[in-house]
């Protein structure tokens, strides 16, 4: 079955073995790189993961709908749009992470009175969170209980 696939879909067959690949390679990277780290080995793992959870987020599924459709009523073949999609989407995400990190580097030592501020308004709205969720659930027991 699987050989009579290969034959009458080869173009497909290449994509599929090319992110086989591809996934192999990155966690041969991730391996090497945080081998020696469980913490970050599972840290990689749930970004994989979550990853392709997002890939099937329906604002995906629908672009690559719509471009699939738009194509397929020009008389062209659609072949791999899901995965040039993905290609541009994770490219973006991963020049993202590079700026936010090079920034981070970069000016770490010069915004430490924003990690103070941070830390103190993230402190002051958990605990407003918390103390309004317990005032909202004390009434909610109360009046169960009335």
């Amino acid at each position: 079955m699987i050989v009579t696939i290969l034959r009458q879909q080869p173009r497909a067959a290449a994509l599929v073995l090319g992110l086989i690949v591809a996934n192999l390679v990155a966690w041969v990277w991730a391996w090497q790189a945080f081998g020696d780290s469980g913490a970050l080995m599972a840290a990689s793992l749930l970004a994989w993961g979550y990853g392709l959870r997002h890939a099937v987020d329906a604002d995906h599924i629908a672009a690559i709908d719509s471009v699939t459709r738009k194509m397929m009523q020009q008389g062209r073949r659609p072949f791999g749009v899901g995965a040039w999609f993905s290609l541009g989407h994770s490219s973006i995400v991963v020049l993202a992470s590079a700026a936010i990190a090079a920034t981070a580097t970069a000016f770490g030592q010069q915004m430490s009175w924003f990690h103070d501020t941070g830390s103190a308004i993230g402190t002051a709205r958990f605990g407003a969170v918390s103390a309004a969720d317990g005032l909202y659930q004390s009434g909610y027991s109360a009046q169960r209980l009335a």
